[in-house]
């Protein structure tokens, strides 16, 4: 019994921990489960509606964080970049 009742809380805490990430995610209008899927520097554009090459601009000055694959793939974290975009401002 102790077991369960330890599992119930332990899924309790976890969910209450991801609330202040829906709402982020939810002011943006991402998906909840969309939040740990890499992005194109295309896809990141779109969803910031901003230009590809201000975008490259920002990786290149260090201010948003990419993962590069090779001189011409990079993908980006969701939730990294926002919290990058957030200090900027």
């Amino acid at each position: 019994m102790g077991l369960i009742a330890d599992a119930c809380d332990a899924h309790s805490t976890q969910r209450k921990a991801a609330i202040p990430l829906l709402i982020i995610q939810t002011a943006y209008n991402v998906a909840v489960s969309d939040s740990d899927r890499l992005l194109t520097i295309e896809e990141l554009a779109e969803r910031i509606q901003l230009s590809v090459e201000w975008i490259r601009e920002k990786v290149q000055a260090g201010i948003i964080p990419a993962i590069r694959f090779n001189s011409r793939t990079w993908r980006f974290h969701w939730p990294t970049v926002l919290a990058a975009l957030q200090r900027m401002q």
